[in-house]
């Protein structure tokens, strides 16, 4: 059953948006002369807040040429497109594809499409994610980096640990919230709340968070595209590469903030898309 719907997803996905394909992403500034095409792909799925923050913040701060697909995993928030097509107007996205389920395996289906067109390397980052305006950018840093160390297969980026909320502070303010529910929220047992302090250009072996990578094209082709950040890392490990976390790219995590602006967040839904169900 799954291998019918995903072959049906998948030739939607070659022709069902074959409007929303332009150039390749024109970068803000002076941009590092690209020598391989970079393709982005962006996963959303609700959240239009943290989602214009996230595409807004890539429009100003990637300058690096590369090619931004978005994956929306079947959205019910109908903001959600008013965001895309806010972001298709700037020209922004090489393809929008608006998946009809939402499943791990839609990353997948994007990365077997584009796979032929693809250079050394590509990223993957979650709509739920900001990252900073530097010099040079962060997809050039990320890139120099793995061009400094072949061994590299997963190559992640520094949270932003300042919008982690104070597990009391939460439970005093939010009394009515059932303390699982609340934890969640505030991802109180996140092991990024105890990350190693940014010290070397690489954290190793820690496994780099699955919501902004870049991942070498050769690795993956190599180990395929394994559904989940963990198994992802251990593939690439088992098979000789190295992973790690780039300490000079930082990335804000905005759900963190959901115990604010997102209280009633799904989270059966979220594990549901996480483990490929």
């Amino acid at each position: 059953m799954l291998k019918k719907w995903f072959r049906k997803t998948l030739t939607r996905l070659n022709y069902r948006y074959a409007k929303s394909i332009h150039p390749v992403s024109t970068p803000r500034t002076g941009a590092t002369k690209s020598i391989f095409p970079v393709y982005v792909f962006i996963r959303s799925w609700n959240r239009p807040l943290y989602l214009w923050a996230c595409l807004d913040s890539l429009y100003r701060a990637t300058d690096y040429p590369c090619r931004f697909i978005l994956i929306d995993n079947n959205s019910t928030d109908p903001l959600v497109a008013q965001v895309v097509a806010g972001f298709q107007r700037r020209k922004f996205f090489h393809a929008v594809h608006f998946i009809d389920r939402n499943h791990a395996a839609n990353q997948n289906m994007a990365f077997i499409k584009y796979r032929k067109n693809m250079g050394k390397y590509f990223v993957l980052l979650d709509g739920d994610i900001t990252v900073e305006q530097t010099e040079p950018c962060w997809l050039t840093r990320l890139i120099n980096i793995a061009e400094k160390h072949s061994d590299l297969a997963v190559l992640g980026s520094y949270i932003d640990k300042s919008d982690f909320i104070d597990r009391q502070w939460a439970r005093l303010s939010a009394p009515d919230i059932a303390g699982k529910h609340l934890d969640q929220l505030i991802k109180a047992n996140s092991p990024e709340r105890q990350i190693p302090s940014a010290k070397s250009e690489i954290i190793t072996p820690f496994n780099p968070p699955g919501r902004l990578l870049l991942l070498r094209t050769e690795a993956i082709n190599q180990i395929g595209f394994r559904i989940g950040n963990v198994e992802l890392c251990r593939a690439a490990r088992n098979a000789g590469y190295r992973v790690g976390i780039a300490t000079s790219v930082r990335h804000r995590h905005l759900s963190l903030l959901n115990f604010y602006d997102y209280p009633d967040y799904d989270f059966e839904q979220l594990r549901d898309y996480l483990q490929g169900k």
